[in-house]
């Protein structure tokens, strides 16, 4: 019996896990967002449920046939005859059952599904009457508890915010499926051998059943989360051959009592884990189900809790401590801790108080003063504002109040786990469609998710409220009749206060994304509506909440006027558009549209279009602001830009045809060098005439996926290939990928929104793609962006650009590295063809050359960010980092630099940022630890943005470890010559500590370190009699450094000086005793080059002497490190020299040019 009750806790367990991976494999954290009550959601769409149906019974086949044949050597089938037409009704009972519960997850809540399955007695006594009419009889308690869960159900289902009408109605279906399935498996007899043998019947023809059904929905497969998907089919195997082992034990009676208890369980866990809100509807619904089962049972629960005492009092104990340790493990709810903290904040104040200024433009200072008195006229609220604005945070943050706090607005964070983060996703599109109207749209939205997760009272800022008064109750409320809903306002909602996860505001916020896809998202740009969602919200007021709906909030008479502000001057943002090319050639390249979009990004909106080839039809308009990336090389185009044009200089590509005109005005580009170009030939040019320039790719590799949840589609587009190269295709490739073209649409008479419109549905298309296939610059950088695999051809006849004919195109020099090139011009057809047999079509590997796609990121962001604005919208918009670090963190390469060990400096010079960079060159996803007591951490934002792994250690921690801890003053070492000081201690110490590499702060990585440099040191000189400790390489505790380490201790009280050169000797000596096979030397010619104050001329100078020519040769093709010491007055650096080079080959911010 005790064997039993840790098979009941399994089945809890399981069954909980199983709903819970299953939901999130399905659609998510959340339901999907739906346009109606009756619509699919795509996770219905997609048919991803069949996929985990199929995977399911599977995993079940799998592991029961394991059992019963290989371990309890048995057949899977009964020994005797079965009747055919009960196990054909009791697999088609179980095949739908399974269907119909995933399809409801996939439409609706997962405790929604199971509050309707656990109905599924009703379905049960029904079908028990039908088919054994003198067995059982409708007693009164069976049927008062039929009414009971029924009302229940009704009133679980009006506080669910997740209602669909398909997610219902398909676990009433499992509800029908599963009692026929059990009704006929009972019919089957007794002929098994143990229940598991049972199931792996109904298991096996499952799958042959599901078989068809799952190979139609094959291209969905892809879709499923690996980890959520395994682990669902695992744990529905688990639960399932549990329950039916208890039930083999219990008697029915005892059975349905700890199926009632699991199911509640479940519910509850499904609505903690998947945050659905516990209305007053929700909540009575349950007690009032719970009280139906209980009638059901004939109230006989409590004496079968009693007889079951002994072992219930196990089963709690090993379901919580493993359930505890299973959700802290997979589900990792950092999000829920944050939001108790939040709760516990709301909780100890009277009232908890948000708003929010989400605009570029400065907050007013009348508008902070108004949030700094309604503060102080309510005391003992907590008013927290959101703020879209570096300047507001600082305004708030200087307020002399400490019941207003500011925080920064990261609109992915506030519309977590709402159908918001699928809306804001396509904000670049959103800000084309609508203008400076976007940010009245963002603010509706972030005010919908404030008190969605929030709760509590929400005021819009430019309402006045120095003289009002909070009501003291907490009952959700609006304000109406007021002299805001008269008047153009921000009506209802301008000042109101609701319970968090209100039923109310989720209907408000489906609303909001149901009108925003039919009135913009998806109407025809020259038909487009102005978004008034207020009319939206006083619609659904009155017409729901007048007429008494459950959830709907008071009216609160509310006297309130808006504040009148005195707007600061609001700069323009614009784009480049292409008008005067499509007139005149009567078509369109999307891709000139697509490159507008990575810029467009870090704008708060878009109010201005600027044409690339006529710049002076913007010479009118006020101050904009805006990327100018682009192609130039139309033969009739103006430049430069009027004044009023304020540019971001970035990939610039300049055809040999407007040269000439480039030329004349290069005091333009001079002005606002550094200029960014997009390829190396155009970088060439302008350096020619005198412009300072760097290469920064193309913009578009700063494109953010609209694919946030990583849904594939399966297809392989073919975007404008030449015909020639389709037929060098493998037949099957040929006829599954699909043709694309960038061409564009309207023959010429497209407007500007269509265009734009167009070219984001291809980055959507591309982002889902499994493989592009191309000859598009504009396609392939977006898929590089996107994580995307993309096959480039570089051939002739390159589409787009004015391309020439016969030879490699310049506007892809130093970008073919990104993609999986197919060099036509070095390739036979032959070759072509055999790459394409041997490319991994089943599963492309990732796009190459990570480190070339990570520095050019960085080189651009660097650009960008200082500028104030794109930095807030960059943070705003969820842009960074703008490249994941590697996943795989264990497998890291850590490098350590000792910086201002001696010094108090708080910054870097420009030399040992170079160190840094070098590093990141080579690995990008390196962990760089800097180790110092006067550096912050916050220098290097820019390295963590770009997607760059480097932290700030204090030194003194690095170097404390149990070893030495409390036996030494490191800060003393120092007073022991150069020998034994505390540099020296440090750099042993901290590779002691941490494990890893260990470079001085002068010195550059020249090439990427070989596998076998491990536990490596490199000798001081060619006589091979001491160490150079610039560098290091050694695991983590090494002998040969504890050995130095406790050395080091026992000379701590000697007099000064007197170890100095004694300790590098030791060193020495202690390697050629005991180290000599584990500890690996390397040549220091073989390794360094060194430049100092001796040989300074020989870095920052250029010659055709030989000693010039050898340097050059070694640091480019022959050593490992160059280490720059004691050069002064490093200004700008000469063209040619070898402090050139170093300095400028290797970084990864390489708009700093030195």
């Amino acid at each position: 019996m005790d064997s039993v009750v840790v098979f009941v806790a399994v089945w809890w367990i399981a069954n909980m896990v199983a709903t819970i991976a299953s939901k999130k494999a399905l659609s998510g954290i959340e339901p999907d967002a739906i346009n109606s009550l009756t619509s699919w959601t795509p996770a219905l769409k997609d048919l991803r449920w069949i996929e985990l149906t199929m995977l399911q019974h599977l995993m079940g086949v799998l592991l029961a046939n394991t059992w019963l044949l290989v371990v309890r050597g048995k057949s899977a089938f009964p020994v005797s005859s079965i009747n055919p037409k009960h196990m054909l009704l009791a697999v088609i009972g179980n095949v739908v059952g399974n269907l119909a519960t995933n399809a409801s997850f996939a439409a609706v809540s997962s405790s929604l599904t199971q509050v309707i399955k656990s109905c599924e007695p009703i379905f049960t006594f029904v079908f028990t009457l039908l088919f054994y009419k003198n067995s059982v009889n409708l007693t009164r308690h069976v049927l008062f508890s039929i009414i009971a869960m029924v009302v229940g159900t009704c009133l679980f289902i009006s506080g669910e915010v997740s209602y669909n009408i398909w997610g219902i109605g398909a676990a009433v279906i499992s509800n029908i499926a599963f009692p026929i399935r059990n009704i006929y498996l009972k019919m089957l007899g007794e002929s098994w051998e143990g229940p598991l043998q049972k199931y792996a019947a109904i298991s096996n023809f499952s799958v042959l059943i599901l078989l068809p059904f799952a190979m139609m929905s094959m291209s969905s497969l892809g879709k499923l989360p690996q980890v959520e998907s395994c682990t669902s089919a695992t744990f529905h195997f688990i639960y399932n051959a549990a329950s039916i082992t208890v039930l083999q034990a219990y008697s029915p009676v005892v059975h349905a009592l700890l199926n009632l208890m699991k199911r509640m369980f479940v519910i509850l866990a499904n609505m903690f884990v998947f945050s659905t809100p516990f209305t007053f509807w929700t909540v009575t619904g349950l007690l009032v189900i719970l009280i139906g089962h209980y009638i059901y049972q004939g109230g006989r629960i409590p004496m079968k809790m009693i007889k079951m005492r002994q072992y219930f009092s196990l089963t709690i104990l090993v379901f919580g401590v493993t359930s505890f340790c299973w959700f802290l493990g997979f589900f990792q709810p950092v999000a829920l801790v944050s939001h108790l903290h939040m709760r516990h904040a709301q909780g100890t104040a009277k009232h908890f108080v948000t708003t929010a200024w989400v605009y570029e433009r400065p907050i007013p200072y009348n508008i902070v003063d108004n949030i700094d008195a309604f503060s102080r006229t309510n005391p003992g609220a907590t008013v927290q504002v959101f703020c879209g604005s570096s300047q507001c945070l600082k305004a708030v943050q200087d307020l002399d109040n400490t019941g207003v706090t500011g925080k920064f607005l990261v609109l992915p964070e506030i519309f977590k786990k709402t159908s918001l983060e699928r809306w804001l996703v396509r904000h670049p599109i959103h800000k084309i469609l609508t203008g400076v109207d976007f940010e009245d749209h963002v603010y509706e939205a972030v005010r919908l998710a404030l008190l969605w997760h929030h709760g509590g009272i929400h005021f819009d800022p430019l309402i006045k409220l120095s003289e009002f008064t909070a009501p003291a109750d907490q009952e959700a409320w609006v304000s109406i009749e007021t002299n805001l809903t008269k008047t153009i306002t921000h009506g209802i909602l301008s000042v109101s206060q609701f319970p968090a996860h209100s039923g109310f505001i989720a209907n408000l916020t489906k609303a909001f994304c149901r009108h925003y896809t039919r009135n913009i998202t998806n109407a025809k740009p020259g038909s487009l509506q102005k978004f008034d969602f207020q009319a939206v919200v006083s619609d659904m007021y009155s017409q729901s909440c007048m007429s008494g709906v459950p959830n709907c909030p008071t009216g609160l008479a509310n006297d309130l006027e808006r504040i009148s502000v005195v707007d600061a001057r609001r700069r323009h943002f614009g784009t480049l558009t292409y008008a005067r090319r499509v007139s005149g050639s009567e078509t369109a390249n999307l891709g000139d549209q697509i490159q507008g979009f990575p810029g467009i990004q870090f704008l708060p909106f878009v109010d201005r279009f600027v044409d690339r080839d006529n710049f002076d039809e913007s010479r009118k308009d006020n101050h904009t602001r805006m990327f100018l990336n682009a192609w130039y090389g139309y033969h009739m185009m103006t430049w430069p830009p009027p004044p009023n044009i304020e540019p971001i200089l970035l990939s610039l590509h300049i055809h040999r045809i407007v040269k000439p005109l480039f030329t004349t005005q290069a005091k333009y580009l001079q002005a606002r060098a550094p200029i960014g170009c997009r390829d190396t030939s155009t970088l060439e040019f302008l350096r020619q005439i005198n412009v300072d320039a760097f290469f920064s790719g193309c913009l578009t590799l700063l494109i953010k996926t609209p694919n946030v949840q990583k849904r594939h589609s399966g297809e392989i587009f073919l975007v404008d290939v030449k015909k020639d190269f389709v037929a060098l295709l493998p037949s099957d490739i040929q006829k599954r990928a699909i043709r694309i073209t960038h061409r564009g649409i309207g023959h010429g008479k497209s407007t500007i929104k269509e265009r734009f419109k167009a070219a984001y549905n291809l980055i959507d298309r591309y982002s889902r793609a499994h493989v592009v296939i191309t000859q598009r610059v504009h396609c392939a950088l977006p898929c590089v962006a996107m994580g995307t695999p993309v096959i480039f051809l570089n051939s002739d006849h390159m589409p787009g650009g004015n391309a020439a004919r016969a030879i490699v195109s310049p506007r892809v020099t130093g970008l073919t590295p990104l993609f999986h090139t197919i060099d036509a011009y070095n390739m036979s057809e032959k070759s072509i063809e055999q790459w394409l047999r041997d490319f991994n079509w089943t599963k492309p590997p990732l796009n190459p050359d990570v480190s070339l796609r990570m520095r050019l990121r960085a080189t651009d962001w660097n650009v960008i960010r200082q500028d104030q604005v794109m930095y807030d919208g960059a943070r705003k918009f969820g842009l960074l980092p703008l490249s994941v670090p590697g996943e795989d963190m264990a497998a890291q390469l850590v490098l350590h630099l000792i910086i201002n060990s001696t010094s108090n400096h708080t910054s870097l010079n420009w030399p040992k940022w170079r160190t840094i960079e070098s590093i990141f060159y080579h690995y990008p996803h390196a962990r760089v630890i800097i180790h110092s007591d006067s550096l912050q951490p916050g220098q290097f934002d820019v390295l963590t943005e770009a997607g760059y792994t480097i932290e700030v250690q204090t030194l003194r921690t690095s170097i404390d470890t149990a070893l030495f801890k409390n036996k030494t003053d490191v800060q003393n070492l120092q007073r022991y010559g150069s020998g034994l000081n505390k540099d020296v201690f440090a750099k042993l110490a901290v590779l002691f500590n941490w494990g890893g590499v260990y470079i001085d702060a002068d010195v550059i990585l020249l090439r990427k370190l070989n596998n076998w440099m491990t536990n490596a040191l490199v000798w001081g000189s060619e006589e091979q009699n001491a160490f150079d400790l610039s560098f290091m390489k050694f695991e983590r505790g090494h002998p040969f450094l504890e050995n130095a380490l406790l050395k080091s201790l026992e000379w701590q009280a000697s007099p000064p000086d007197e170890h100095g050169s004694a300790f590098r000797a030791f060193l020495f000596q202690t390697w050629s005793d005991y180290f000599k096979r584990s500890v690996k030397v390397l040549r220091h010619k073989a390794t360094f080059k060194q430049f100092n104050a001796q040989n300074a001329e020989e870095c920052l100078k250029s010659s055709s002497e030989p000693v010039f020519e050898s340097n050059m040769k070694r640091v480019q093709r022959g050593v490992y490190f160059a280490k720059v010491t004691g050069l002064t007055n490093l200004g700008k650096l000469r063209n040619g020299t070898i402090c050139k080079y170093l300095f400028n080959s290797f970084c990864v911010l390489c708009n700093n040019v030195y």
